[in-house]
């Protein structure tokens, strides 16, 4: 698995799935957020503070080749299954970069807006056969407003859930992980709609949801909070 640290330094890491072998891939100042596996795992898409602002950057599974792939920025990217596109995010708009052109000149294309005025689409997910893209809606008062899927062929917008973040699409192409409202992990079903929740942890929330590639199992990260209480005496 590939993850980034959070504090003082946000950098890479790699570690096996039973928690060994931990490697590090970055260790510098710069903040370094959201790594994303290339479909061949020879790669790494992040995105990163590096430059001085957020642009997105690729570096080698073994920490070589560091590169920067958008210059106008960029966050959250996703590959495409064959690896041949990109997906990411900037200013509030998502677009597509195709990787088997020159990497650093290729132009990007832009997701159309939604219908709705003021929704924006954060993709974040390709499906499995490559034909869509799992996201996200946001609203300009920065609700998160429920999971999306864009069809690249058709062009067009299909609302699957009212709330919800973050979707992983499992293997089969039909079924989608997602983050929900109350900080939980559920699962709809692309077809029907039908959403159930999988899984809470409150007061703990839920973040992040990754499927393993066979469907048996669903990484996460595990948010929680602690508190003191202390005691002030005024003279």
């Amino acid at each position: 698995m590939a993850f980034s640290s959070s504090g003082k330094q946000e950098d890479l890491y790699v570690i096996r799935t039973d928690g060994s072998a931990r490697r590090q891939l970055t260790d510098d100042p710069a903040k370094d957020r959201g790594p994303r596996w290339s479909p061949d795992g020879k790669r790494i898409a992040f995105y990163s503070a590096r430059g001085g602002k957020y642009d997105v950057w690729v570096v080698g599974a073994d920490g070589t080749g560091l590169r920067q792939l958008t210059t106008s920025s960029g966050a959250m990217p996703a590959w495409s299954p064959d690896g041949s596109r990109l997906s990411f995010l900037s200013s509030m708009a998502s677009y597509i970069v195709d990787l088997s052109k020159q990497e650093t000149s290729a132009v990007p294309e832009v997701i159309p807006a939604q219908n709705e005025a003021g929704a924006g689409f954060n993709a974040f997910a390709w499906s499995p056969d490559g034909r869509r893209i799992a996201g996200y809606r946001s609203r300009p008062d920065a609700v998160l407003d429920g999971i999306v899927t864009y069809s690249i062929e058709n062009r067009a917008f299909e609302r699957l859930t009212e709330t919800g973040s973050n979707p992983r699409w499992l293997s089969g192409g039909r079924r989608l992980a997602y983050m929900n409202e109350k900080g939980g992990l559920s699962l709809v079903e692309s077809r029907s709609k039908h959403a159930h929740e999988l899984l809470s942890l409150l007061p703990d929330r839920i973040s992040n949801p990754v499927p393993s590639p066979d469907d048996r199992w669903i990484y996460f990260v595990r948010g929680s909070a602690e508190a003191d209480l202390w005691l002030l005496a005024l003279k």
